[in-house]
């Protein structure tokens, strides 16, 4: 397995255990070690890349047509998190191309 595709695969996993299972992540760790312990210089780029996927995970951007005022952005953020049954960061730009309303990106 290439180098680039090894790191992805690891850090997914990672992330994914981590997810599911915080209170285990001493032996998430701990096996990642064991894991790449022939392979040391892996072991930062998983752990950077199990950090970039936890940031694009766990946020979702809102491209909106127009500005909105601080009330309607806590609705939508309240609806959106109702949608998707758990809490994002919610990061907005505006698109002057958007005739009307948003456009939600995740993940």
């Amino acid at each position: 397995m290439k180098k680039e595709k090894e790191v992805t695969f690891l850090a997914r996993a990672l992330y994914l255990c981590l997810k599911e299972n915080p209170e285990k992540k001493d032996e998430y760790f701990s096996n990642l070690r064991k894991v790449l312990e022939k392979k040391k210089g892996l072991i930062l780029p998983v752990i950077k890349k199990a950090e970039s996927i936890y940031k694009k995970e766990e946020r979702v951007e809102v491209v909106l047509a127009k500005n909105l005022n601080t009330d309607s952005k806590q609705r939508l953020e309240e609806k959106i998190q109702n949608i998707l049954k758990e809490k994002k960061e919610v990061n907005y730009s505006l698109d002057e191309g958007l005739l009307a309303g948003f456009r939600l990106k995740t993940k």
